[in-house]
């Protein structure tokens, strides 16, 4: 059968979405492969149509319970023979499955990476004719990935036991390191590899630095302001915060400032996260506040815009965050706030997060006392972390390590936000005969680093920021290098100056390898503030009395005019973000220059063109008068801001009957629940309000309502005349 009838035949797609018809042929002409397709771009079905069209058993491998589940329903509803093994299961379920497959009654068949350790399994399953083996979250495998398992890495060898004709690894996040590790693990053979669907021209990327709270917040009223203005009030959009404590205090000023907006973090309970989440999905409350928690079900897709008020930890986390917008493929923003004390936000959280040997061996004591090799131990990330004595975010870490090191496996679990766990252990050796390997620990740590790195040369990055986000997963389309792309504020600013290319002076290299030099030329570290103050040529308390002022390098962004002081600081706020300086506490924060800031310094690395633009008299002028434009909008935008739920008045229809509008609001939120759909689908404020005006007693009377066509007088016009009537 043709793949496209096929297509539409048993999928009921009329087309394939970028990037799919490539994979599904490769797959279909025998060859290996390994896809990277960010979450919603569809690659689920590259491995479930060819399955269809495949003579025997297409096996997938998949890390979450959750996902199996709603894929085998989802596949079944299309009469496709489906079927999963999982630990949920009872173990007469589990025969009565692999029979079935034996049987050649199914054709696919999902399990978790743990099963292939489970006794007999591969024993049974050994000899069934395999077409396609599909490694779903194929990330999993590198250990240059976020989100390493180790049970993955025995995939490699279930591949050779099991033979099967092609395989195929499916990943949203994958870096050249990591394809490159996956590619290897996986032991492919001649592989394609496939990069699609990363670049969304709809969504505009921006990122503004900010020094200090009040900026931000003044910047989150001022972007959520003119989505408002632009796109109504019922616009949906999340902000994303750093800290529970950040998303609190910003959910309460905006709500003070007349936006609807509603918090979620982990440390809500359950039924307030669930109301949280139902809030904003429904349209009630247009905006949710929230840390990195919010993402679990998630799929709203009209969000027009995406805030973040603090630097991610990661590009691939930015990402996946900022790609909730514009699902629907209207316009929509991902707009990034951040400043130097993210930085020490972020560094704080890989050093909590960073195990110590100790941590190590508090957790295996933890696990292993009183327990027997055999035994499965089950509960909650954060409960094994309180009664181990650890901080949270190095728990998974170690489990990593004890399961690479073969001293524990996980069972398959559900996904959830709370981290279930159910490990079995495989001995129960003490603390000093632990088989981890310990710099797998500073590994760890390295990697992590090495990701915020990444992330801060995104956020000060001068030149196109799509094409950026692109090279960094490997994906061709979009804009050619040097092209403006039109969709992110660096190519906006590009557009501005008349289309011309970013061209920097040799002179605005000359001002950083200067700051440098600065740092490197003391003996007693100094702080930001003095820093900055001698290089902009400006005064500074005890400054005069400081050798700073005697170097070479002092006065050397004075040229920069009004805005030297601010230029030299974002100077060394990059300069710290891309490991050429570093910040240490002690007590209190002063930088000192890193190896890589020294091989700048001595010729044998570049200076990178973003931190060279923050010293450019240019950019330096245009950034002065896009600073001052900002503040202005910011204080232009509060006086003229609307109170919360105040109606909307149209001249032309007389006054609104405030009390009557409510109970047009209530039985709009009534009528959107009922049928599970958001409010505004039902009616906007604008026409609620200006049936409070009207008040019309007949049929005919609200079709002349704005808004109101006969499909709607049919569906609610009797709920709105009897309201009416009762007053």
């Amino acid at each position: 059968m043709d793949v496209r009838a096929k297509l539409r035949e048993t999928f009921g797609f009329e087309a394939f979405r970028p990037g799919q018809e490539a994979i599904v042929e490769a797959v279909l002409e025998g060859r290996d492969l390994l896809a990277v397709m960010p979450t919603g771009a569809g690659k689920s079905l590259c491995y479930q149509l060819p399955a269809t069209l495949l003579p025997g058993l297409t096996l997938v491998v998949s890390p979450l319970i959750a996902l199996m589940k709603d894929q085998v329903d989802a596949l079944r509803e299309h009469g496709i023979a489906a079927a999963l093994i999982n630990s949920s299961q009872s173990a007469g379920e589990q025969r009565e499955t692999l029979e079935r497959v034996r049987a050649g009654e199914v054709k696919l068949l999902y399990v978790a990476p743990e099963r292939f350790g489970a006794a007999g399994f591969l024993e049974r399953i050994q000899g069934v004719p395999l077409s396609l083996m599909a490694i779903d979250e194929a990330h999993c495998i590198s250990q240059w990935g976020h989100q390493f398992r180790p049970d993955y890495t025995r995939l490699g060898e279930v591949r050779e036991l099991l033979a099967p004709e092609r395989l195929a690894g499916f990943t949203a996040t994958a870096t050249q390191e990591v394809r490159d590790d996956i590619a290897r693990e996986l032991r492919l053979r001649d592989p394609m590899i496939e990069v699609h669907g990363f670049d969304r021209p709809e969504l505009f990327f921006g990122a503004e630095q900010l020094a200090g709270k009040k900026l931000k917040a003044a910047r989150v009223l001022h972007h959520l302001g003119a989505l408002r203005e632009q796109h109504g009030e019922d616009a949906s959009a999340i902000v994303y915060c750093g800290t529970r404590k950040d998303t609190e205090a910003l959910t309460e000023l905006l709500r003070g400032k007349g936006v609807p907006a509603i918090a979620y973090h982990a440390g809500l309970g359950d039924e307030e996260r669930a109301q949280a989440q139902d809030a904003f999905m429904s349209g009630e409350t247009p905006v949710v506040v929230a840390t990195n928690a919010f993402g679990m079900g998630v799929d709203k897709a009209d969000i027009r815009l995406v805030l973040h008020h603090d630097l991610p930890g990661s590009v691939e986390a930015y990402y996946q965050e900022a790609g909730r917008a514009g699902r629907d493929g209207e316009p929509a923003k991902a707009i990034l706030l951040w400043g130097l004390g993210d930085l020490r936000l972020r560094r704080f959280f890989i050093e909590k997060g960073t195990p110590s040997p100790a941590d190590l061996d508090r957790v295996w004591e933890r696990l292993s006392t009183g327990g027997r090799p055999g035994q499965v131990r089950a509960g909650t990330t954060r409960e094994l972390a309180e009664r181990a004595g650890v901080e949270a975010g190095v728990v998974p870490v170690i489990l990593r390590l004890l399961e690479k090191a073969g001293h524990l496996r996980p069972e398959e679990a559900e996904e959830d936000e709370e981290g279930r766990l159910r490990l079995r252990l495989l001995d129960t050796a003490p603390r000093s005969g632990l088989r981890v390997d310990r710099e797998g620990l500073l590994l760890f740590r390295q990697l992590e680093e090495a990701r915020l790195e990444r992330m801060v040369t995104y956020a000060g990055r001068a030149l196109c920021r799509r094409r950026a986000l692109l090279d960094y997963f490997g994906d061709r389309d979009g804009p050619a290098p040097g092209e403006l792309c039109g969709s992110c504020d660096a190519c906006e600013a590009a557009l501005a100056r008349g289309g011309a290319t970013l061209e920097l002076s040799e002179a605005s290299y000359e001002r950083v390898r200067a700051a440098l030099a600065l740092v490197d030329s003391t003996d007693f570290p100094f702080g930001r503030r003095k820093l900055a103050a001698a290089l902009a040529g400006e005064d500074a308390p005890g400054l005069e009395r400081t050798s700073l002022v005697r170097h070479p390098a002092a006065g050397s962004f004075a040229c920069l005019g009004g805005g030297a002081l601010a230029a030299a600081e974002q100077v060394l706020d990059r300069c710290v973000g891309a490991a050429l300086l570093s910040v240490h506490h002690d007590p209190y924060p002063v930088i000192t220059i890193t190896a890589r800031g020294r091989a700048v310094l001595a010729g044998a690395a570049e200076v990178p063109g973003e931190i060279a633009a923050l010293a450019d008299e240019d950019q330096v002028t245009a950034a002065l008068d896009e600073a001052r434009a900002r503040e202005r909008a910011a204080r232009a935008a509060a006086p003229r801001r609307r109170k919360k739920k105040g109606a909307p008045s149209p001249e032309s229809f007389g006054p609104v009957d405030e009390a009557l509008f409510e109970r047009l609001r209530e039985l709009r939120s009534r009528l959107a629940s009922e049928q599970g759909v958001p409010p505004y689908v039902i009616f906007h404020d604008k026409h609620l309000a200006a049936i409070a005006a009207l008040q019309p007693r007949s049929e005919e009377a609200l079709l002349g309502v704005p808004g109101m066509g006969p499909k709607k007088l049919e569906k609610y016009g009797a709920a709105l005349l009897e309201l009416l009537r009762d007053g």
